[in-house]
């Protein structure tokens, strides 16, 4: 059966046009969390069209990684997302278009961040800023709960068949959550991680998202050594089931069937 999606930016088909809704600017609080204390955590909106996305709140994780950020001036007809920061381990989690989510706990983990960089690699620019238009800007967003969910689950089109057990892709999906875990400590094994995951020819990434967006783009490159890299997180079992001994691909694609 051929593949049904190809996380891939140059072979997104955002084709899907949602009417729009009624623009009205919204204030709240939204709360989760992520992996570590004292990450600064940022809610981005991008509004189709424009250059750069407008901040729409922060907060600063605390015990447990929970974090509670208020905001305010949220549109509905903007894609919204997450950052977390501390120092290169940037995490991230698309929220799409519509309401910012509430009531419920959000999570950013290595897994959002990965399925956002993948999806929506071809709207990710310099400084991880998120501009684009719309259909494909929104659909690229919308595209990342093929492979999570915002409350940091596997989606389930990712977990069962025709993909779960029956392909490579949750494996490799995995691999490269565990590539980013590298960085929780901001060890030696980052600065390499992110050299490995640069541009052809580039600089080395700067954050974790941008290593991510340079994977998706550039699936072909250094492919060994990031699998040799991936191993550690394997070992440790951060995120499972992954790509173990002598099971590296040939390129990091992620196709959904």
């Amino acid at each position: 059966m051929p593949s049904r999606r190809l996380f891939i930016p140059l072979l997104i088909a955002a084709l899907l046009v949602v009417a729009p809704g009624a623009a009205s600017a919204a204030s709240g609080t939204i709360a989760g969390t992520v992996p570590q204390h004292a990450m600064r955590v940022v809610l981005m909106e991008a509004a189709p069209g424009t250059k750069a996305p407008v901040r729409l709140g922060s907060a600063r994780s605390g015990p447990g990684g929970r974090f509670a950020l208020h905001f305010s001036g949220a549109e509905v007809e903007t894609v919204k997302y997450l950052l977390a920061t501390r120092g290169t381990y940037r995490l991230a989690l698309a929220l799409g278009e519509g309401a910012v989510p509430r009531g419920r706990q959000v999570k950013l983990t290595e897994r959002t961040t990965v399925a956002m960089g993948f999806a929506m690699a071809q709207f990710i620019g310099a400084g991880d800023r998120v501009s684009g238009t719309n259909p494909g800007l929104r659909n690229a967003a919308a595209m990342s709960y093929d492979l999570v969910g915002d409350e940091g689950g596997l989606s389930k089109v990712l977990r069962e068949f025709p993909n779960g057990g029956s392909t490579s892709t949750l494996p490799t999906f995995n691999s490269l959550a565990n590539l980013l875990t590298i960085c929780r400590r901001q060890a030696v094994g980052c600065a390499r991680l992110l050299a490995k995951a640069r541009m052809p020819g580039g600089a080395p990434a700067a954050d974790t998202l941008a290593a991510v967006v340079n994977i998706a783009r550039y699936p072909w490159h250094d492919v060994r050594g990031l699998y040799k890299l991936s191993l550690g997180g394997h070992v440790r079992g951060h995120w499972q089931p992954s790509l173990g001994e002598g099971e590296a691909p040939d390129a990091w694609t992620l196709a959904l069937l």
